[in-house]
């Protein structure tokens, strides 16, 4: 699921930019998936203290 789920991103991030999405790097979207991951777990939805 997470292979078809970075594929789909990696298909939206191509669509934006005009670009093929062949020329765009698998492990690249991989790095940027877990870079933002770990910004998003940050907050946590149990405890409203967090929110900005």
């Amino acid at each position: 699921m997470a292979h078809f789920a970075i594929c789909a991103l990696i298909h939206e991030a191509a669509l934006n930019a005009n670009e093929d999405p062949d020329r765009l790097s698998f492990l690249h979207a991989v790095r940027v998936v877990r870079r933002k991951m770990a910004a998003a777990i940050a907050l946590s939805p149990t405890e409203p203290d967090n929110l900005p």
